[in-house]
């Protein structure tokens, strides 16, 4: 009887000793459990995150695709009224004197480095924020900031399917300052991307550049070109009303 308690006693001393730390080690596992548990939920909100910016962001390419739409509309609403473009009903200068207008700075040349368009590949949203503030400028007339905020965009963004757009509105704006010569080449640049959205917009405006600078043959072979390629476009119909005028 004394021996078997020699010989338990130990064991039950170990035992003893050994319970705290199965307790400790039942503890960390209940931690690395919910550890695992935190970092399953981390991931699902980094998931969502992410959804939320592609939607953010899908939100924002379709508010600007309104905008360049609704004001490609106005213009079209002011020729079908007035029989004129929108920049006459302005009081705009003479061909003759939109030549004299001084290059605004630092908008480059045509000839210049712009970042490339690719299409199928979304722009972020710094890019869709500051193009935004770009057209918002434009449509407020601010021709100068308008085209420094276009011609930063083409100088520091990653390729994007937004790029045709920026280069065609900053031609645009270029138009609207007198440099014919700048504008024209701008639209030049949209017509070599393929699969922009813009070709039919580009025809239209490179031929009013060209009948600015009185080259009546080569505005006329873009309009013509601009009815052929894209018979059911808003474009085609200006453009029937312009060749008329020639």
């Amino acid at each position: 009887m004394v021996r078997s308690l020699t010989v338990a006693l130990p064991l039950v001393v170990f035992l003893a000793a050994c319970a705290p730390m199965i307790e400790l080690e039942d503890e960390n596992v209940a931690l690395h459990a919910k550890v695992d548990s935190l970092e399953i939920v981390l991931a699902e909100c980094n998931d969502q995150t992410l959804l939320f910016q592609e939607r953010l962001s899908t939100i924002e390419r379709e508010n600007l695709q309104l905008d360049d739409r609704n004001r490609q509309f106005a213009a079209k609403l002011a020729e079908l009224q007035y029989g004129r473009s929108p920049e006459e009903q302005q009081g705009m200068a003479t061909a003759g004197e939109r030549t004299t207008v001084p290059s605004v700075s630092p908008v480059p040349s045509s000839g210049e480095r712009t970042a490339d368009y690719r299409a199928g590949t979304a722009p972020d949203l710094p890019f869709l924020r500051e193009y935004q503030s770009a057209l918002s400028a434009y449509n407020s007339k601010e021709y100068v900031r308008a085209a420094r905020l276009f011609s930063g965009l083409l100088m520091t963004s990653s390729p994007n399917d937004m790029i045709d757009n920026c280069v065609y509105w900053l031609g645009e704006t270029q138009f609207q300052l007198g440099q014919l010569d700048q504008a024209y080449g701008r639209f030049t640049t949209v017509l070599d991307y393929e699969r922009s959205d813009k070709t039919a917009a580009a025809l239209l405006s490179r031929a009013r550049v060209s009948l600015a600078l009185e080259r009546k043959e080569d505005a006329r072979a873009d309009l013509q070109r601009c009815i052929k390629d894209f018979p059911l476009s808003e474009q085609a119909e200006t453009a029937k009303q312009l060749l008329r005028k020639i």
